[in-house]
């Protein structure tokens, strides 16, 4: 038995390996990409929401309250806001019996 390869066929064996590896490469990047996208979309939900509570704060409303997720820093984040607007509810609560006894006072 004689088996003569070529540098041509042994070439084209390397050329052939190496697209496969990177193919997988590719693949395993895409991979990679695509789960680091979800993990941080699910990560920043609870920013999201707090960002969507300052809003509603800014529009007037202080009739909201979000719920405690994510990561501890960011549970102890929402509940200090959510005691900040109950504490501003309070205090718009005071102001308007405050304006309606001096409405009374007055008349």
């Amino acid at each position: 038995l004689h088996l003569v390869l070529s540098p041509q066929v042994r070439a084209e064996r390397a050329w052939e390996r190496l697209r496969e590896r990177l193919a997988i490469l590719l693949l395993a990047l895409l991979v990679d990409f695509l789960a680091l996208w979800l993990v941080l979309r699910a990560s920043l939900a609870p920013l999201r929401h707090l960002a969507e509570g300052a809003r509603a704060i800014a529009d007037g409303r202080t009739d909201i309250a979000l719920r405690r997720e994510g990561s501890p820093e960011l549970r102890d984040l929402i509940g200090t806001f959510n005691a900040m607007v109950g504490a501003l509810r309070d205090s718009q609560a005071e102001l308007r019996e405050s304006e309606e006894r001096l409405r009374v006072a007055i008349e």
